[in-house]
């Protein structure tokens, strides 16, 4: 039985074409740098998981967008 889901999300689940998720998840974060939770990122860059540092990074990365 299909809820909404696509016959592509179908086929791909039934057929075990998707990547285990708890590794993948793992690796990304890895390769980011992150060691613990809560991690924040803001353009790709480690911010100290406080307010202040979190608000600054924001707006700095507001005024110069990439």
């Amino acid at each position: 039985m299909r809820v909404g889901l696509s016959h592509s999300f179908s086929a791909c689940v039934r057929d075990g074409v998707h990547l285990d998720w708890p590794p993948y998840v793992t690796a990304r974060a890895d390769e980011r740098g992150v060691r613990g939770t809560p991690t924040v990122l803001v353009e790709g860059a480690l911010v100290p998981p406080y307010p202040g540092p979190i608000m600054n990074a924001v707006s700095a990365a507001l005024r110069h967008p990439v």
